[in-house]
């Protein structure tokens, strides 16, 4: 850098004038580093620094670096070759003698402040950034000698860097720094030994965990303990590979709620490819996992759907056949009965035959019913007294040990519905609650209505919005482990010791309610009761039955 001399302020910093006990002199600044100096008054000729100082300046050049020694007025005194080369300093210009003549004017004037902040002997620095580059440089000063009896600063030491490679770095961690912390996916570093060294903002929303509580932690303190040897085995794995590896799991948020995580994790290597440590990314797969969850539950449900759509028709063609040929029975059964020369057990018999036909005949109409998808004899039916009836029906049936309660509304919902269907429905609900409390218990059937904002997905399909009325039957009996409850309602699937079950009434009972336009939704669990609630669409408006 090359410019005229001039002083950092016109005004407040100027050459020290000459006096009696001083003489003002020019310097020039020699290839030894030292200032030589000349009279501006009086005969030429050239005088070195002071043994001492002169000793110092032999001493820095040792140590080496960009270093220049001046006064309070910045008078060089000590130049080494760094210094020169980074400041551009020659040995052949005259009258810029000063250091303040060969950095930017505004940097001469923070330099001559910090200077005169010397008065205390505490060191101090600075940095500015080169005109027109991209080149960083730094000062540091030092008091290498004061007056001993006034303790002002008399000899400086400016030590002189090149700051532009760490500036860089600088701004490229905070780059780093920035857009990891934009990243919208969780960014974790941990040491050889999983104690977290790094923890992003995006891992603190995702995790509810604030970088302070983790940092210097093991990852593992908040990982469930069933997944604590899938993440030691992989970290092993990139320990010892140092490939990229990908797992997932379930992780814990701070506040106990789970989320699901997907991880991409590979090895930390210095530049000697000695290990440091771990970096992972994490991606919140929460939603994900609930998607496809709901999406292997409605292939579940269409799955249902079709395999009783198939039995229906199937069981459909039998039933028929197997009418005609109880029609037959039946009515051979009657003639046969209108013969007044019957012995008396001849009749009996019968009578049996008639009775057991016409059962086989109620059953092949039930079959039959099951495979139509057809409207015929709906009616407005009221739920309060349906379901009164249905007690009254399954009571007298019911162990001692089981108490029956009703919880209906005084004005009941209506529904269009085939009630002798529905009848069907809700005895077979009961008998089935019935029967899962062998030892006692209560089983309660309770009316209500609700409205529903959007579609709701639920054990036997999905729901469309609406106001539908929700009869529940609940028990205290056994309860049913997931797997039941999600094969309950398929056709032939019983539970029951064989011979004492069809493992057709659900069945039955969900495709009647979805020809209705309804839905079941089933809770239970081992030990704790079932609860089964069907939802019957109701009719638009506020229409009720009052109860007598």
């Amino acid at each position: 850098m090359r410019r005229q001399s001039n002083p950092p302020t016109p005004d407040s910093i100027s050459a020290p004038s000459p006096t009696s006990a001083e003489v003002c002199v020019d310097s020039q600044i020699t290839s030894d580093g030292f200032a030589r100096t000349r009279e501006a008054h009086g005969p030429s000729e050239t005088k070195r620094l002071p043994a001492r100082n002169e000793m110092l300046a032999r001493l820095l050049a040792v140590a080496g670096g960009a270093i220049i020694c001046t006064d309070l007025d910045g008078r060089i005194a000590y130049c080494s070759d760094p210094a020169r080369q980074l400041l551009g300093i020659s040995g052949d210009e005259r009258g810029r003698d000063s250091v303040f003549d060969w950095l930017p004017r505004s940097e001469s004037v923070r330099l001559f402040a910090l200077y005169q902040a010397m008065l205390d002997g505490q060191p101090r620095s600075m940095a500015w950034q080169a005109e027109g580059s991209s080149t960083w440089r730094s000062v540091q000063v030092q008091v290498l000698d004061s007056d001993p009896e006034t303790n002002v600063p008399r000899l400086l030491v400016n030590t002189f860097g090149d700051q532009t490679e760490r500036r860089l770095a600088d701004e490229a961690m905070r780059r780093d720094a920035l857009v990891l912390a934009q990243l919208q996916d969780a960014v974790v570093c941990t040491d050889p030994g999983l104690r977290v060294v790094y923890w992003n903002e995006a891992a603190e929303r995702i995790f509810d965990w604030r970088r302070s509580e983790v940092l210097g932690r093991s990852v593992l303190e908040r990982l469930p303990r069933e997944v604590h040897e899938q993440v030691a085995l992989v970290m092993q794995g990139i320990q010892g590979n140092g490939r990229e590896t990908e797992a997932e799991w379930e992780d814990f948020r701070k506040d106990g709620s789970r989320v699901w995580i997907h991880w991409r994790s590979r090895a930390l290597l210095d530049e000697n490819g000695r290990f440091l440590g771990v970096v992972s990314i994490g991606v919140d797969v929460t939603a994900r996992r609930a998607e496809e969850r709901r999406r292997v539950e409605l292939e579940s449900q269409l799955f249902h759907a079709q395999r009783v759509e198939t039995i229906g028709l199937f069981s459909s063609g039998i039933a028929h056949d197997f009418n005609n040929v109880l029609a037959a029975i039946l009515m051979r059964a009657e003639v046969a009965l209108g013969d007044q020369a019957l012995s008396a057990k001849a009749r009996a018999n019968l009578e049996d035959i008639r009775r057991a036909g016409r059962r086989a005949l109620a059953m092949a109409r039930r079959i039959l019913r099951f495979g139509r998808h057809d409207e015929q004899d709906r009616v407005f039916v009221d739920l309060r007294a349906l379901l009164d009836e249905v007690a009254c029906f399954v009571r007298p049936g019911l162990s001692p040990l089981v108490e029956i309660k009703l919880e209906l509304p005084v004005a009941s919902p209506l529904t269009l519905a085939d009630e002798n269907r529905l009848y069907q429905v809700f005895v077979n609900l009961a008998s089935n609650a019935a029967g899962a409390m062998p030892t006692g218990g209560v089983m309660t059937l309770s009316l209500r209505e609700t409205w529903l904002s959007e579609a709701k997905a639920m054990t036997t399909g999905t729901v469309a919005p609406g106001r539908y009325a929700v009869v529940s039957v609940v028990d205290t009996g056994l309860g049913m482990e997931p797997e039941i409850m999600r094969r309950m309602f398929e056709p032939f699937f019983t539970t029951k010791p064989s011979g004492e079950g069809t493992g057709l009434g659900l069945a039955i009972v969900a495709t009647i309610v979805g020809q209705h336009g309804g839905a079941i939704q089933v809770s239970s669990s081992p030990g704790s009761g079932s609860e089964v609630s069907v939802f019957l669409p109701t009719l638009d408006g506020d229409s009720r039955h009052g109860g007598d």
